[in-house]
């Protein structure tokens, strides 16, 4: 079942639910089962009109849906911590779109649930684009969703050192840690291999489905990182510094016996996600709740500033993606 993306729930003092960081902590505690089945449905709730104002009312409200948050250990996104588990939003330049995605679909352990929270809204654009993977599926050509639901999608990443320039996150900041052990046991328990280079950068590399079963509703979803891994998802400012094998980029996926997956392939599912997608405009405390595994989310290009807050929590096992 799907609903409108996202829910959005206002203070409606005749049920319960009051203005206020304090009204609507207050309303999250007594009605978990509520939010709970209401994401289920939607995949997304928007909290709206609750006067949230800085990091620490986002983080009260954060924990009283997700109790204990989670780090962004691996991640790809660059990001900056805040402290408490919670970060900014992907830093991309604000011209850039960046891709629809599940967060850490790459990995073998994702987060079930994701929070975003707008503190400072944009002029202009800047929306956090959702898509039901549910039904995105429904929408995509029966053959092509056969070749998802059938082919496994390999990731490849390089991750530079801290030392040396270039594109994406150093290893060290990606997995919070200097010791070359502890991001081996790490990515070992994701199942991905790991191969050092001599200038201390690292490649990792791991085979994941582009479709799994919802473990709640059984509902099959759309939940990979497809288009963003994608060489044609290279912005075409940055193409000229890119390398000449698209294998050697810092973001890079095939289908998992190293068959490329073709433009052309990737071309259509952006117009089928273009024609799935909700992108309801940002207003400053509005705090946004995501079905990880459900919906996928992006970024539009924006002008002026903008700061968006991110937490997640339910670190779920992807015993169907092992």
């Amino acid at each position: 079942m799907t609903g409108p993306l996202p829910l959005v729930i206002e203070p409606d003092p005749q049920r319960g639910c009051y203005g206020g960081v304090d009204g609507v902590v207050a309303w999250l505690a007594d009605h978990h089962a509520v939010l709970d089945a209401r994401l289920l449905a939607h995949g997304a709730v928007l909290l709206r009109g609750f006067d949230v104002r800085c990091k620490d009312d986002f983080a009260r409200v954060a924990r009283t849906v997700m109790p204990t948050l989670s780090a962004y250990t691996g991640g790809n996104s660059p990001r900056t911590d805040l402290g408490d588990h919670i970060y900014t939003s992907t830093e991309y330049p604000p011209q850039l779109d960046l891709p629809l995605h599940n967060e850490l679909a790459c990995s073998n352990r994702w987060p079930a649930t994701l929070m975003f929270f707008c503190r400072i809204a944009p002029v202009e654009g800047g929306q956090t684009p959702l898509v039901d993977g549910r039904r995105l599926l429904r929408t995509l050509p029966a053959s092509l969703r056969r070749m998802f639901e059938r082919e496994r999608i390999t990731y490849c990443r390089k991750l530079r050192t801290r030392h040396h320039p270039g594109p994406g996150k150093p290893w060290q900041v990606a997995f919070e840690t200097d010791d070359r052990r502890e991001v081996e046991a790490v990515c070992a328990r994701s199942g991905a291999s790991v191969e050092w280079s001599a200038d201390g950068s690292l490649r990792t590399r791991v085979c994941r489905q582009a479709v799994i079963a919802h473990p709640r509703t059984g509902e099959l979803t759309w939940f990979n990182q497809v288009v963003l891994f994608h060489p044609s998802s290279v912005p075409a400012v940055a193409r000229r510094f890119s390398p000449e094998d698209p294998r050697d980029s810092h973001l890079y996926c095939c289908f998992e016996d190293g068959t490329p997956i073709d433009d052309a392939i990737v071309d259509e599912l952006r117009s089928h996600i273009a024609r799935c997608e909700s992108a309801t405009p940002w207003q400053q405390g509005d705090v946004l709740v995501i079905d990880n595994l459900l919906v996928a989310h992006g970024r539009r290009a924006f002008r002026g500033p903008r700061e968006i807050l991110l937490a997640m929590a339910g670190d779920a096992a992807g015993g169907v993606n092992a």
